[in-house]
C-alpha cells in the first residue's frame, strides 16, 4: 500500500491528512476474503485514490501533537553538585584607550552590565608578575610586605611607564567589580618574577628548584598585600597556568614532578601566614583526566589542593565530541574527593583557526551547550569564561578577540556593547542563583537538552536548549509537585534574552512550546533577592589534625 501524507499548520497546531493509494499487489492485502468479495472489494478501490480524513482535524492535531511533544521529567530528590557561580577573567585595559575620557554613564555599564545583569560572581585575575619585581630580603622565611606593589598588576615588569597608565585602570576595574558584590577573585600565574625562573624572563621557563620557597612566599606576599593596600581579598591561587606547553606569551612551564613538589610548599606557607586562600589547578588547557591523577597530585599531596581545575578549548562548534572528556574529568574529581571548576574556556571554533562565525548567534548558541556540557557532564561548580570585555572590533587579528570576548567596548567612546555569547551565558548565570543544586533532568529528545537547579529556597530553575531548527511543544514534570508562576526567558536569533511571559505550574507539571535553536529558561524566584551569600570566613583556619604534608622534591 502507498501512502502519502499532506500537512500545514496554523499556529501551534499541526493538521495532517492521510493518502492512501491501492496496492500493486492488492491480493496480498485481501487474502481473508472470498473470491467474490476480493472482486466486489478491488472494483470499488481501483485505480482511485482515496483520501481519509482521521476523524476530524481537531482529534488529528491532538494526536500529532502528542507525538511531537517533548517529555521532560525532573526529580529533584536526585541531587548532584552545589553550583557556586558563574564568571569571567578582568581583562588587562591596553595603555593606549584613553579610559580616563570615557563618559562615567558608560564605566557605570560596563560593571552594572556584569554584576547585576550577567551577574558574575566570580573574578579571575593575572598573577601580578611585577609585584615583587626583585627579591624583598633573599630570605624566603622572612616576608618584607613593603617590597610588594599589587598595583604592578601586569606582567610586563620591564616595560614600565609605557604602562603606567594601564594599572591604575586595571585596580579600577577590580574595585568598582568588588563594590557591586563579585566577591569571590581567582588569581592564574601565568608567570612569577622573572628573578624566580631559569629563563630569566616572564616568558617561558621554569621555576627554579632551590626557589621554591621563594615562590611560596611570593605568592603569600601577594594575597596579603592585597588585603593591606587594596581591601581586597584574593579567595583562591592557581600556581601555574596551562603548565603543560610553551606558549608566547608570559607562561611558566612544568613536569609532573615540579607540580607536585611545589603543592605542599605553597599550602603550608598560605597556613603559616593564617590564610584560608585554597589551591586550584593544575588548569591545563583542556579537560585532559591525567592531570587530576595520582601522577600530578599524588595521594599524599592530595591534601595541599583544594580544587580541581581545567580550561577548555572546543575543538568542534558541535558539543557532542567533547563530553566523552568531560564526564572523564568529572569522574576521577568525584572519585578523589574534589570539587570541579571551568576556569576558562573560549574560541568555540578553534578548530582549523575558523572564527568566522565569532559575535553571531551560533557562536551564542554553541557557548550555551558547552556550558550546559560543564554542568552536567563534568559536574562543575564554578564556571568561568575568558574574556569578560575586550576593545578591539570583530575584524581585528582574524576575528580572535571577538571569539574570546563577551563584551565589545567601543575604544571611541567606552559603550559597552554585549555579544550574543553574553545573553547566552546570561540563560544561566542570572537564573542559577549561587548555592543552587542541580537535580536530574531526562528528555525524550536529544537535541531538547535540559538541566535543573533546584534553589535553597526551594524554587526551581529550569533550562533547555532546542538544537532543531523547529519549534518543539515540551511537556514538564516536576517530581516535587510544585505549583506557582515561573517567568520564561528566551535566548533565539529573535530575542536577547528577553521575558517573554509567565507560565503556570500546577502539581508539578506545565507545558511549553520552545523555539527552534533556542535557550530557554524557566525561572521561579525573585531576581531582585539577591544570592544571599555568605561573606567568606576570614579567619585563620587551624592546623589539620589528621593530614601531613610532607615537604620534599618529588
Amino acid at each position: 500500500m502507498q501512502t502519502g501524507r499532506q500537512c500545514f499548520e496554523t499556529g501551534q497546531v499541526l493538521h495532517c491528512i492521510l493518502i492512501i493509494h491501492p496496492p500493486a499487489r492488492y491480493t496480498e492485502l485481501t487474502d481473508h476474503l472470498t473470491d467474490e468479495e476480493r472482486s466486489q472489494h478491488r472494483a470499488w478501490n481501483m485505480n482511485k485514490p482515496t483520501t481519509i480524513l482521521l476523524t476530524t482535524l481537531l482529534f488529528l492535531s491532538a494526536l500529532s501533537v502528542r507525538a511531537q511533544t517533548v517529555a521532560i521529567d525532573i526529580d529533584t530528590g536526585t541531587r548532584y553538585q552545589t553550583v557556586k557561580g558563574f564568571g569571567g577573567f578582568l581583562k588587562i585595559i591596553p595603555w593606549w584607550l584613553k579610559w580616563e575620557k570615557y563618559s562615567q554613564a558608560n564605566k557605570e555599564r560596563l560593571f552594572d552590565l556584569l554584576a547585576n545583569d550577567l551577574r558574575i560572581r566570580y573574578l579571575r585575575l593575572p598573577f601580578p608578575a611585577g609585584i615583587e619585581a626583585e627579591n624583598d630580603n633573599n630570605d624566603p622565611q622572612r616576608l618584607d610586605l613593603s617590597r610588594f606593589d599589587p598595583y604592578r598588576i601586569s606582567w610586563r615588569e620591564n616595560d614600565t611607564g609605557k604602562y603606567d597608565g594601564e594599572v591604575n585602570v586595571d585596580i579600577y576595574a577590580l574595585q568598582q567589580l568588588w563594590q557591586r558584590g563579585v566577591r569571590h577573585l581567582l588569581m592564574s600565574t601565568w608567570s612569577p618574577a622573572a628573578w624566580l625562573k631559569d629563563s630569566q624572563s616572564v616568558y617561558g621557563g621554569r621555576i627554579k628548584p632551590e626557589l621554591r620557597e621563594e615562590y611560596a612566599e611570593m605568592i603569600a606576599g601577594t594575597v596579603l598585600s592585597y588585603r593591606a593596600r587594596l581591601g581586597i581579598e584574593i579567595d583562591y591561587i592557581s600556581l601555574y597556568n596551562e603548565p603543560e606547553f610553551f606558549v608566547g606569551y608570559a607562561h611558566t612551564e612544568a613536569r609532573p614532578e615540579e607540580y607536585r613538589a611545589l603543592l605542599p610548599i605553597v599550602k603550608t606557607r598560605l597556613i603559616r601566614e593564617g590564610l584560608t586562600t585554597k589551591i586550584f589547578g593544575p588548569e591545563p588547557g583542556d579537560p585532559k583526566a591525567e592531570f587530576f591523577g595520582t601522577n600530578w597530585i599524588p595521594d599524599d599531596r592530595l591534601a595541599s589542593i583544594d580544587i580541581f581545575a581545567f580550561h577548555h578549548y572546543p575543538r568542534f562548534f558541535n558539543d557532542y565530541p567533547e563530553i566523552g572528556r568531560l564526564q572523564e574529568v568529572g569522574r576521577v574529581a568525584r572519585e578523589r574527593g574534589k570539587p570541579a571548576w571551568q576556569t576558562e574556556i573560549s574560541n568555540l571554533q578553534s578548530s582549523g583557526g575558523d572564527i568566522s562565525r565569532a559575535d553571531t548567534f551560533d557562536e551564542g548558541l554553541a557557548l550555551g551547550q558547552h556550558l550546559h556540557n560543564a554542568l552536567v557532564h563534568a559536574g562543575v561548580e564554578v564556571w568561568t569564561w575568558w574574556k569578560l570585555y575586550d576593545f578591539h572590533p570583530t575584524q581585528a587579528y582574524g576575528g580572535r578577540p571577538a571569539a574570546q570576548r563577551l563584551i565589545y567596548i567601543n575604544p571611541d567612546n567606552g559603550q559597552p556593547n554585549p555579544s550574543p555569547k553574553y545573553y547566552a551565558m546570561r540563560q544561566f548565570s542570572r537564573f542559577i542563583t549561587s548555592g543552587s543544586v542541580r537535580v536530574r533532568s531526562q528528555s525524550s529528545n536529544q537535541n531538547v537538552l535540559v538541566s535543573a537547579y533546584r534553589h535553597e529556597n526551594g524554587n526551581t530553575t529550569i533550562i533547555v536548549i532546542n538544537k532543531e531548527s523547529s519549534s518543539r511543544q515540551i511537556a514538564v514534570t516536576l517530581s516535587a509537585g510544585d505549583s506557582g508562576e515561573m517567568q520564561v526567558y528566551e535566548f533565539s536569533s529573535q530575542v536577547n534574552g528577553r521575558n517573554t511571559g509567565a507560565i503556570t505550574l500546577q502539581n508539578g507539571r506545565f507545558s511549553y512550546r520552545v523555539s527552534g535553536r533556542s535557550i530557554t529558561t524557566f525561572f521561579a524566584g525573585d531576581l531582585q533577592a539577591g544570592d544571599n551569600q555568605p561573606q567568606p570566613d576570614r579567619s585563620p583556619p587551624r592546623a589539620p589534625s589528621n593530614v601531613r604534608i610532607r615537604l620534599q622534591e618529588n
